[in-house]
């Protein structure tokens, strides 16, 4: 679950598939917390397995959310949520997201970290690609699961 524009009303759930897969499929469903009521369903048909994180963009108010997918390629994806518009998707890791974080103070900043890394992300001012850097960590942490990223105002 993360919260979304400032005005936390609005929140993000990464759903998993049902028990069954015809009970559901993996996708995002933004909610309004005070109604409860859904906003928006994203990515059913195109997640392969459960949401393992989410967090919504910061310098433009929460217009966009990002999504990373637990199949064996973890893909990162944006969308425009308000849209529904998938704007871009890439191959985030073949270890374990475990989370994903907006920059807040840099328009297209995005940081991704779990098993054995932290990557970078840079989106394109166009909001159709995304460009990413790896971390530099020391060899012994190569099986270390980081479990949680964030930025702090220096």
């Amino acid at each position: 679950m993360h919260d979304g524009p400032s005005n936390r009303l609005i929140v993000a759930s990464g759903q998993g598939p049902g028990y069954y897969r015809r009970e559901g499929q993996p996708h995002i469903r933004v909610w309004n917390s005070v109604s409860l009521q859904t906003l928006q369903v994203l990515g059913v048909g195109e997640f392969k397995r459960a949401i393992s994180c989410i967090s919504f963009s910061r310098t433009d108010g929460g217009t966009f959310i990002v999504g990373v997918d637990e199949a064996p390629d973890h893909n990162i994806v944006v969308w425009d949520w308000q849209k529904g518009i998938k704007q871009m998707e890439s191959k985030c890791s073949s270890e374990t997201v475990v989370a994903v974080e907006f920059h807040p103070m840099e328009d297209g900043s995005i940081i991704t970290c779990g098993k054995g890394h932290v990557n970078f992300w840079q989106i394109e001012p166009s909001y159709t690609a995304m460009s990413r850097k790896t971390g530099v960590l020391d060899p012994r942490d190569n099986q270390v699961l980081h479990m949680s990223c964030f930025f702090l105002k220096w």
